[in-house]
């Protein structure tokens, strides 16, 4: 009796009880242990264990419809680089973020409805827009990434329409050259650039300006197909290329059958923050003898744990129940990166690795019926991570409108709403006087908490009581 009656006062001090604590994130909360992509399965292993930065370009074709896509195959990246995202100002950002990454840096285009470029940057980075470098009349991105006090990368995205004239390469020079001034030495330009090989004069155009510029083309192998051409048309130009780890060519995961776009991704050798991982310890109540944890519990002396101070004596009582509950109910700790999407089910995972292995083979044998294969599966990949993002907002739909939810429950889900793309880290903070950067999370307290404290200190050293004050003591 005396067990259940504390049992009774610690549930009511706690508030709620969460089955596996850990931070309080919506993204975090339910963050897999693994990573799936459309990039091979070494590649994954290789971007997780190591510090490099990994960059993704894709030419989408509409971004709108297919967030949740690109967020389920491509969130372990640092960079994202969209073109052809079809976006215009009705288009909010909010619509189109992509967990833990900072909002899009978007450059739509004016008067139509198709082009377009933008780019998305991990919460771990600290960066900042270049608008310096971007020249009127072109589509492009420029950022610079701060990767650590002395680190600056300067990293460019454009689309290049298939009908632009001379004036528009000229602009795209143009950009470069500013680029170029700004004396960065580390640059990284990606983009659909539309300079096809088997054209003489764009190849030589493309030549011109990796030598004007003194970068180097990665791309080796096509990445546009139509019915009857497969093309190198989406381009990686580097200044950087013996910080090139590996680079290439992924398999295209949207729903494009005939004339379609492959991403292609390069990882480099440059140390970066690093990103919001964290251990969860977790309980496997499915396993648990609860038997046996019954009579432990029922023999159990509870008045030796007795103390006058209610804090005390809460504390005793509770770390006997986890000692015994320890004993009964497996637990394991476990390493969560909040990269995946919230509502991808674990059949989702087994499937988009079941359909890398088909491209793969696909790619290798060039028979049809293997792509016929591949592209079935794909799309049931993409119709079941469609079917799950609904189901999932679904779900927190009935959650809000239930009698059962309780009234903390209900404000975190509001929250999630209010604030979708909420971050996981705090980037790295520039000093407001010496302008250098703190990345590590004691440097940032420290920053801030020196601020805030600034703004209520009062100078009030060797100053005098006002006469009136003392008059009327």
């Amino acid at each position: 009796m005396v067990c259940i009656q504390w049992l009774h006062i610690i549930l009511n001090l706690s508030g709620d009880i969460h089955p596996n604590p850990g931070p309080s994130s919506t993204n975090s909360s339910t963050a897999s242990l693994s990573t799936t992509s459309s990039m091979s399965l070494d590649l994954v292993s290789l971007m997780s264990s190591t510090s490099c930065l990994s960059v993704l370009q894709y030419n989408v074709q509409s971004l709108l419809g297919k967030i949740e896509i690109l967020t389920t195959e491509f969130s372990m990246f640092d960079v994202l680089a969209f073109s052809e995202t079809w976006l215009n100002p009705s288009v909010s950002n909010s619509d189109i973020s992509i967990p833990c990454f900072h909002s899009p840096e978007r450059n739509d285009r004016i008067g139509d409805s198709h082009g377009g470029v933008s780019v998305y940057i991990k919460n771990s980075l600290f960066y900042k827009r270049r608008w310096d470098l971007e020249p009127r009349n072109i589509e492009c991105v420029w950022v610079e990434i701060l990767l650590s006090q002395s680190k600056r990368i300067l990293f460019g995205t454009f689309y290049r329409p298939p009908n632009a004239d001379a004036h528009y390469t000229t602009l795209i020079e143009h950009s470069l050259n500013l680029a170029e001034e700004t004396n960065i030495t580390d640059i990284i330009v990606t983009g659909d650039f539309n300079f096809n090989p088997s054209n003489p004069t764009l190849s030589r155009k493309l030549l011109s300006i990796c030598q004007q510029f003194h970068l180097e083309q990665l791309i080796n192998e096509p990445t546009h197909f139509t019915e009857s051409s497969a093309s190198v048309l989406d381009l990686f130009l580097v200044s950087c290329s013996h910080r090139v780890i590996t680079s290439g060519v992924g398999e295209s995961v949207l729903d494009q059958n005939i004339r379609f776009h492959c991403p292609i991704f390069a990882l480099f050798s440059f140390s970066k923050p690093k990103s919001g991982s964290f251990k969860r310890f977790i309980w496997l109540y499915d396993r648990g003898n609860y038997h046996a944890l019954k009579q432990s519990i029922m023999q159990t002396d509870w008045d030796q744990y007795t103390n006058t101070d209610i804090d005390e004596h809460a504390t005793l009582v509770s770390n006997k129940i986890l000692e015994l509950s320890k004993q009964y109910i497996p637990t394991r700790t476990i390493i969560v990166k909040p990269t995946d999407a919230v509502w991808i089910t674990t059949q989702i995972k087994q499937l988009i690795r079941k359909r890398k292995k088909l491209y793969h083979r696909a790619k290798q044998t060039q028979n049809p019926l293997h792509w016929h294969s591949f592209k079935k599966l794909r799309n049931k990949v993409i119709s079941l991570i469609h079917t799950a993002k609904r189901n999932h907002i679904q779900k927190l739909a009935d959650s809000l409108t239930s009698d059962n939810t309780s009234q903390r429950d209900w404000w975190r889900l509001i929250k999630s709403f209010i604030s979708p793309t909420e971050k996981q880290t705090i980037p790295a903070l520039s000093h407001p006087v010496t302008q250098t950067l703190s990345y590590d999370n004691k440097s940032k307290s420290d920053l801030l908490n020196n601020y805030f404290s600034n703004q209520s200190s009062l100078e009030n050293c060797n100053k005098e009581v006002p006469g009136d004050f003392l008059n009327n003591l």
